[in-house]
């Protein structure tokens, strides 16, 4: 199967680009720059909501039931770390959603 144009073949994954691109513009009529500062608010806050709670749930499980077998830390240490690192991309996202907020109502 021969493409006539070289670029056919990327717009499947341009298409998800173009749309996170383009919802902003779509959803700032509806909530307005205030909107983007609430919604960045409670995407940190939930970030960090679930970074307490996982910790205190390991806490808990070590009191009740003991230290962890080497092979149950090493997994442990595996799962938490790739979630501290999805937890800071949802931070660094609610952190800009929130300057994004103030700064276009302070510029509006």
């Amino acid at each position: 199967m021969r493409f006539a144009d070289p670029d056919v073949p990327l717009i499947p994954l341009l298409v998800p680009v173009i749309a996170l691109g383009l919802s902003p513009l779509l959803l700032l009529p509806l909530v307005g720059f205030l909107g983007f500062t609430a919604l960045g608010v409670l995407i940190a806050f939930a970030a960090v909501m679930v970074q307490m709670e996982e910790q205190g749930d390991h806490a808990r499980h070590v009191i009740m039931h003991g230290s962890l077998p080497r092979a149950e830390q090493a997994g442990y240490r595996t799962e938490m770390s790739s979630l501290m690192r999805t937890l800071w991309a949802a931070k660094i996202v609610g952190v800009g959603l929130v300057i994004l907020g103030i700064g276009g109502f302070l510029i509006q």
